[in-house]
């Protein structure tokens, strides 16, 4: 399935409580080689996929490239769901966020995991935008065998803001995250993870093994 070019409300919007697209009973499952390009939801959320109250699972090879939301998540915006699942190398390129989570955002459901996804040149820096790559908020997030190169953030997360519990952070690599800020001024390469509370250790404690030494740089203009 190739989903290409729709400038309304996103490619896909699957909201479980009110029937957008009755798809087995609030399960939307995307599988096999699976590309949504250039697509935006610049009044809303999601650039992509934007899926409420519905059990999400993206298998097997998907790309998520140069799309745009207006609030939050660049490419995909979750919310109120029981059960979110990014796995098979799935890819998150190019995308862009007025918000918060430049290709991805989790609010407000039971659990998202991520595994073995690609996220590389995502952009959160319009205004006050946090979490290049990824955000989540009131999720238990689980992470593993990712890689998060060349985001950028406006604020904090250069890659990854988490605003909510984090179980595990295994295999996972971090190159090349910056701030976006005024030419010429100075900051830290050492936030690319920022945030994590209750349930498992905080990210912001676990970066403390994963980062360089802290050394100032010259930010993105």
């Amino acid at each position: 399935m190739v989903i290409v070019r729709s400038l309304q409300s996103g490619a896909i919007s699957f909201d479980g409580a009110e029937g957008v697209a009755d798809i087995d009973a609030a399960v939307l499952t995307i599988n096999g080689l699976t590309s949504f390009t250039g697509n935006g939801a610049t009044n809303s959320s999601g650039g992509a996929l934007h899926v409420q109250s519905s059990l999400l699972t993206i298998a097997g090879n998907a790309t998520f490239q140069f799309n745009i939301a207006g609030i939050d998540g660049g490419a995909v915006h979750t919310t109120q769901c029981p059960e979110v699942g990014v796995q098979g190398r799935a890819v998150f390129e190019s995308n862009r966020v007025a918000g918060s989570g430049g290709a991805f955002y989790g609010g407000s459901c039971d659990k998202v995991t991520l595994d073995n996804a690609v996220f590389r040149s995502n952009d959160a820096t319009w205004g006050a935008s946090s979490g290049g790559a990824l955000a989540h908020s009131s999720v238990l997030l689980t992470l593993s065998g990712s890689t998060f190169k060349s985001n950028m953030a406006g604020e904090e997360g250069y890659a990854v803001m988490s605003l909510g519990p984090l179980r595990s952070m295994d295999g996972l690599t971090f190159a090349e995250n910056v701030q976006h800020c005024g030419v010429g001024t100075y900051g830290y390469d050492n936030t690319e993870l920022v945030g994590g509370a209750g349930e498992g250790p905080a990210l912001g404690r676990i970066q403390e093994g994963l980062r360089q030494e802290a050394r100032a740089w010259t930010c993105a203009g």
